[in-house]
């Protein structure tokens, strides 16, 4: 398993950073990415992951399949912006999405799907992702660099990146109503 050569904390922990790079989707806002430890253990019956976590409905050498929850931090906050109409937009918030995962490990690498929805009523949103990644092990050290394509329903992107009536009034911004992408 691609876990197996992992350095581990007591009783299976592992400890590492992750981090984001790029720029922010609201114009004003001048984020470059951020960092964030990564707290990871792996059970026979239960996972932590990042900001993610769950129960092995299926488990084998190759084979996983997972229902999780994650934590999308995600959000926009208006008085962040430099843009003085985004100000007066009404803020975005993070929120906790809960799906199936399934995660096929093999010698060249690691490919993962999910399928997720919000489960706080913040966005109501449906996400779908897929990732290949492929570990790169050091003596103690692996770094994993992963690529991925992410597909967000109309509630979700409506809800992050859509400007209602009363906004566009409030901001002069034009009103927005995105679909899924």
């Amino acid at each position: 398993a691609a876990e197996d050569n992992n350095p581990s904390l007591p009783w299976g922990f592992n400890l590492g950073i992750g981090g984001t790079f790029g720029t922010s989707e609201y114009r004003g806002i001048n984020q470059l990415g951020m960092a964030l430890p990564i707290l990871g253990y792996e059970g026979d019956r239960l996972y932590l992951r990042g900001l993610s976590g769950g129960v092995h409905l299926l488990k084998d050498e190759y084979n996983e399949i997972n229902v999780q929850i994650s934590y999308l931090p995600q959000k926009f906050y208006a008085s962040w912006s430099d843009s003085s109409a985004m100000k007066k937009l009404d803020d975005r918030y993070s929120s906790a999405m809960a799906g199936i995962n399934y995660r096929l490990r093999t010698d060249y690498g690691v490919l993962s799907a999910t399928l997720s929805t919000d489960i706080l009523g913040v966005s109501n949103g449906v996400m779908a992702d897929a990732s290949y990644s492929y570990p790169i092990r050091f003596s103690s050290v692996s770094v994993i660099p992963t690529i991925g394509a992410q597909w967000t329903d109309v509630n979700h992107n409506n809800y992050y990146y859509g400007i209602s009536r009363s906004e566009s009034q409030t901001s002069g911004l034009s009103r927005y109503a995105p679909e899924g992408s």
